[in-house]
């Protein structure tokens, strides 16, 4: 799994336990706590660049199955 991969990863799942959604900030914070053997630059870089993959398909071939949980929470049905 690339480093890219990882952060995706790991950012949807923090987004899928957090019902009320999270700010960019919070959300970046989360995520670089979680794999702190990652550049703070990557995660930023990657977590801000997250919504714009996911729904133009450059990192999954099934974007909004991939990225549902985290529309879902901001209350926008996929």
């Amino acid at each position: 799994m690339s480093i890219q991969e990882e952060i995706d990863k790991t950012a949807l799942q923090i987004l899928g336990e957090a019902p009320d959604g999270l700010r960019f900030g919070e959300l970046w914070r989360r995520v670089h706590d979680a794999l702190p053997h990652v550049k703070e630059n990557t995660v930023f870089t990657t977590v801000s660049t997250l919504a714009t993959r996911r729904l133009t398909g450059v990192v999954s071939s099934e974007p909004l199955a991939a990225l549902a949980p985290a529309i879902h929470l901001r209350g926008v049905e996929p």
